[in-house]
């Protein structure tokens, strides 16, 4: 009987290994074809101009040298502008006069180039969008193999640039583009308070068009939660409450009073987001390819 059982743990040992291989290799094989695609479509993109909603986006690439810069206005009225000169990541944010400054291999856009070096496994297919997905996973991964440099900088100001994160892949049978990413964290530490949390964001990439041969999301949808205790979760409920009466008030207030409501409600906004789920979408309105941008846009000197 004890031959039976470690025979059985033997022979089980051994169909798991080739499956596990065999998920691996799908899954590289299935990142290197995205990888390969995106090289074709940005093949003849030499610079690129993206203007959404609330800021604008560039982005230009050379030879040896990839450089962005985006300017983006916040709920509360300040803008932030970002740029990536090809060593350093700059970001100046109005609110304060704030400059900081961050060394980085690649540009921020350029993520999709350093999804091989990350040990994924294959899943399963799931739709997504009415779209057929292959799904990707892996675990563990360190906030230094990916180029995200807004994240970096906020974990190392709380003391957790050490933070490893699953990441989860939905890609385009078909067009080989991302259509989802969810990202998972465990032991969150957040500025109010020394409660360590799980969290989770979820991107989801729509309204794909082809411009000049390369496709573009014109709609991306950002799905934050951060896990809350009953007590938080009544707070948030109560504050919800206290914006729906702001607005009500709103209505028949002079300009200059309903501004001063409106700031109150985006302070308000902006503690929930710490505190439960918030949903963004970023909207693109236009996009223009190949009209000869200027390298000064991307002068550090010019924040």
């Amino acid at each position: 009987m004890r031959f039976n059982q470690i025979f059985r743990s033997l022979l089980l040992m051994f169909l798991i290994i080739p499956l596990c291989a065999h998920s691996q290799n799908k899954a590289n094989s299935i990142i290197n074809d995205a990888i390969k695609h995106y090289q074709k479509q940005m093949k003849n993109v030499n610079d690129m101009t993206m203007v959404y909603e609330d800021g604008i986006s560039y982005f230009k690439q050379s030879s040896d040298v990839t450089k962005t810069r985006s300017e983006f206005t916040t709920a509360d009225g300040f803008k932030t502008i970002s740029i990536y000169d090809g060593s350093y990541y700059w970001t100046k944010y109005e609110r304060n006069g704030e400059v900081s400054k961050q060394e980085m291999e690649t540009a921020p856009q350029e993520m999709v180039y350093h999804l091989d070096d990350i040990d994924f496994t294959y899943k399963s297919k799931e739709r997504v969008d009415n779209a057929q997905c292959h799904v990707v996973f892996a675990e563990d991964v360190s906030i230094d193999e990916l180029p995200m440099a807004t994240a970096k900088q906020q974990l190392e100001s709380a003391g957790q640039e050490d933070l490893t994160f699953d990441v989860t892949l939905y890609i385009d049978v078909n067009k080989k583009l991302t259509r989802k990413m969810i990202f998972e964290f465990e032991d969150l530490e957040l500025a109010q308070n020394d409660k360590k949390r799980s969290a989770s964001m979820t991107m989801i990439n729509k309204d794909f068009r082809n411009i000049s041969g390369l496709d573009v999301a014109f709609k991306t949808e950002t799905i934050t939660e951060i896990e809350m205790s009953p007590e938080e979760r009544a707070q948030m409920k109560e504050a919800q409450k206290q914006m729906e009466e702001m607005e009500k008030q709103m209505k028949d207030m002079p300009p200059e009073q309903r501004e001063m409501i409106k700031s109150r409600m985006n302070k308000m906004q902006g503690m929930g987001m710490l505190n439960g789920e918030i949903k963004t979408t970023k909207i693109i309105e236009e996009v223009k390819i190949n009209t000869g941008l200027d390298d000064s846009l991307f002068d550090p000197e010019s924040l």
